[in-house]
């Protein structure tokens, strides 16, 4: 089992990358190991509300640790977008349970404008879209959906049984700038090996 927790954990290692923007934080303990951005800006009040969401995040985390059932939380992050006016990444967090078959993680995605610190909807890049149409659209295979790695592809085999189909807030930018992804988590569109899915739609505004 220790092998096992060790190999989930460093699943959540940092891949931020060097950045004037973020410094990694790292907290480790018996049963957690919390990896996640500090920001700092140029505007004190836009760092400001940026790190104040990561500490939302991190108390659910810390508060998952009263639950005398869950054997490890984690937290990590990973940077996928960056340029003067906005910066976006995953936060994930991850839950293992004593004698559990597998945990359950989180994957999140925030894009913030770096001079406000404000969280900036999707529809900021790209037209609003349906749900209805962009479900006939993963499956007629018009939209590409990645697993993690957004190399490997999947069908999203659960999606024809998904009757409350919606389309995620929950998003990032891509590395390139010219699309965007946004997240299901596992068992939303694909099983639990998938992992969390990134539904890839092209950006009608230029960053």
């Amino acid at each position: 089992m220790k092998k096992i927790m060790l190999s989930l954990l460093l699943a959540l290692s940092v891949a931020a990358g060097a950045s004037a923007s973020q410094t990694t934080m790292h907290e480790e303990g018996e049963r957690f190991k919390f990896d996640y951005p500090v920001f700092s800006q140029t505007s004190a009040k836009a760092a400001h509300r940026m790190n104040k969401d990561i500490t939302k995040l991190l108390q659910n985390s810390r508060k998952l640790l009263q639950d005398e059932y869950i054997a490890q939380v984690a937290t990590g992050y990973e940077v996928y977008f960056e340029n003067p006016q906005y910066v976006s990444f995953t936060f994930n967090s991850y839950q293992y349970y004593q004698s559990a078959a597998h945990g359950m993680s989180y994957l999140q995605g925030y894009v913030y404008d770096k001079t406000s610190g404000k969280k900036v909807p999707y529809t900021h890049f790209t037209a609003p879209l349906d749900a209805e149409q962009l479900k006939q659209d993963i499956l007629n295979k018009k939209v590409t959906v990645y697993c993690q790695d957004l190399k490997t592809t999947s069908d999203a085999p659960f999606l024809p049984y998904n009757t409350d189909f919606k389309v995620s807030e929950n998003y990032v930018l891509d590395k390139d700038g010219k699309a965007l992804y946004l997240i299901y988590q596992a068992y939303e569109l694909d099983c639990y090996a998938a992992g969390p899915l990134f539904v890839k739609i092209p950006l009608t505004q230029k960053l």
